[in-house]
């Protein structure tokens, strides 16, 4: 229990207590059938009430079989709800995203958009002022980071790389020089961009200005084969891991989805689909997108507030993975 306070505590950055006294949904929860597999307890964050079902740890647990007993709770309770899993299971934490079930691994990771929502209605969370990069200034420094060094290159030579105009790359340029990111470097002939990082001290120092490439996510049953789609999400991540995905999400870019007349909806269908901001395949590799690309797909947005928890839990393990492609540094 202890674990789990000053984990959520640390995380949310908010207090967690526990009510005087159980509310009925509680003492409903802690008298059904679900009791024979679950331990149940009740927590307060801020003003939001929240109750804990524990999953005692069978042999052979894995993410279909919770996700069906979530559900099913859910269905029978009306309170909020997540799971506390005593297991650090990396493949059933990808699991338990995947088929977007609530739940918290004491001191590994926190995977809770509901709470996120409710803490947004009561004002307990406030709006980021952070100011952000641009996706095209995202892009070239997830190209610089991952596919090749971009330091030392003339602009017109970045632009053919990462597939924008030779004017973008400057405006691109300017704002990284802004940020405090790169130089600019001339010998009177070209002008050459220079970072002041590299490699992952680079991008600790730059990630806190990026953003979620998604731009939106649903099903459909039409054929996404011929928009260029590579892998995203669970099963891209899967892939690093050198794990099997247990299903297949596509990412496409807007302006593939804009030219197909691509309509996406909630409910499952044939494929599950990311639109992108940028595109995926610009930085894939053997058909499945950039890992920091991936990671960054975590973020969400809701309303205009950035959900981070999600990504800073995976970031480390992610990081790890990570082939730097940048050699130089400007000092």
């Amino acid at each position: 229990m202890t674990s789990l306070q000053s984990y959520l505590t640390s995380v949310l950055g908010i207090k967690m207590s526990f009510p005087k006294t159980a509310s009925e949904e509680l003492l409903r929860a802690s008298n059904s059938s679900f009791s024979a597999n679950y331990n149940f307890y009740e927590i307060s964050l801020s003003r939001t009430r929240v109750v804990v079902a524990q999953r005692l740890p069978p042999e052979g647990i894995n993410g279909s079989n919770l996700a069906k007993e979530y559900r099913e709770m859910k269905d029978y309770f009306s309170f909020l709800l997540i799971l506390e899993i005593t297991v650090n299971d990396a493949t059933l934490r990808r699991q338990l995203i995947g088929k977007k079930v609530n739940f918290v691994v004491p001191g590994h990771q926190l995977f809770f958009p509901e709470l996120y929502i409710s803490l947004i209605e009561s004002n307990e969370l406030k709006r980021s002022s952070t100011k952000m990069l641009t996706i095209s200034a995202q892009v070239l420094l997830l190209y610089h980071l991952q596919k090749m060094s971009l330091a030392g290159m003339p602009f017109k030579q970045i632009a053919e790389h990462i597939g924008y105009s030779a004017k973008t790359v400057s405006l691109i340029v300017e704002e990284l020089c802004k940020f405090g990111i790169a130089k600019v470097i001339s010998d009177g002939h070209n002008k050459t961009l220079q970072f002041f990082k590299r490699g992952r001290e680079l991008y600790e120092e730059v990630d806190r200005w990026l953003q979620s490439p998604v731009m939106a996510s649903g099903h459909t049953d039409r054929d996404v084969s011929k928009m260029g789609p590579v892998q995203v999400g669970l099963s891209a991540l899967n892939h690093a891991y050198s794990e099997i995905p247990q299903y297949r999400k596509y990412g496409i870019s807007s302006k593939a989805a804009k030219l197909s007349n691509l309509r996406l909806y909630a409910t499952d269908r044939k494929y599950s689909v990311e639109i992108w901001k940028y595109d995926p395949a610009l930085m894939a590799t053997d058909g499945y997108a950039d890992i920091l690309s991936v990671l960054l797909s975590q973020i969400e947005t809701l309303e205009g507030y950035t959900y981070r928890y999600n990504y800073n839990q995976s970031k480390k393990s992610v990081l790890e993975k990570v082939k730097w492609a940048d050699t130089e540094v400007s000092h």
